[in-house]
């Protein structure tokens, strides 16, 4: 069957922020090889600088022609792709282990999505469903890519990748932060992980993650909860102990 994955979100080519991207060479110098568990294995791995021909369609980014970069189209700037071909055996995972490949960035950049091409695998074999709960946009410096933890019927191969990005000064990877707004403050989320919520405590929107930069808006009456807006431009409530300056 051919299978595709839907991305939580998708980046669009245009100016990004002036930040350090390495070259092909460095890329490749910087990047830890893939590593595996659960009997998968690395056939062959690709670090794609921007102006590098796409190793496959990149569904994680689009044209200003609104369409997805195609494969041997270049790699727009401000991405580097972290690509791997790899094999995933037939039968269960050893037991306690789990069917991974872990991809890393380069060197100073973070992992922006992951991304893999249409692709064929065998009838009744699921392949890759998507990166680990540890895998944070923005705050990772690898993306770890499972596999389904059932039985495979037979080995097949399959490609996979991820989209890396270098942080502005602000520490955002967004490609067009959200910028300050008049009475607004500065602050960043200074635990591993917090929930924005729609009001203080209650309406779970989404979390956001150490390093991530705020837009302060207010405190709650209490000032247990502050009123922020992400680079994202997402707006609601953390807990005002999860924030510094």
């Amino acid at each position: 069957m051919f299978i595709t994955r839907k991305l939580s979100s998708v980046l669009a080519i245009s100016a990004f922020a002036a930040v350090a991207v390495p070259t092909a060479a460095q890329a490749a110098a910087s990047a830890t090889p893939p590593a595996t568990s659960g009997g998968v294995s690395v056939l062959a791995s690709e670090v794609s600088a921007p102006g590098d021909p796409a190793p496959f369609v990149l569904q994680g980014i689009r044209t200003p022609a609104s369409r997805h970069v195609a494969a041997g189209e270049a790699v727009p700037d401000g991405i580097v792709v972290v690509s791997a071909r790899v094999n995933v055996p037939a039968g269960f995972p050893a037991a306690g282990q789990k069917r991974s490949v872990t991809l890393s960035c380069p060197s100073a950049m973070k992992f922006a999505s992951y991304t893999q091409p249409p692709q064929y695998t065998p009838p009744k074999a699921v392949g890759a469903i998507g990166t680990a709960r540890d895998t944070i946009s923005g705050y990772s410096s690898s993306g770890r890519i499972q596999f389904d933890a059932g039985a495979e019927p037979v080995a097949f191969d399959v490609s996979v990748g991820i989209l890396c990005r270098t942080p502005d000064a602000n520490g955002s990877i967004a490609e067009h932060p959200r910028k300050l707004h008049r009475g607004e403050r500065r602050g960043r989320i200074c635990v591993d992980a917090e929930k924005l919520s729609r009001t203080p405590g209650l309406g779970f929107e989404t979390y956001v993650h150490r390093g991530q930069p705020m837009a302060i808006q207010r405190r709650s009456a209490s000032r247990a909860w502050t009123r922020v807006a992400t680079d994202f431009g997402q707006t609601g409530w953390v807990r005002t102990r999860a924030l510094c300056h």
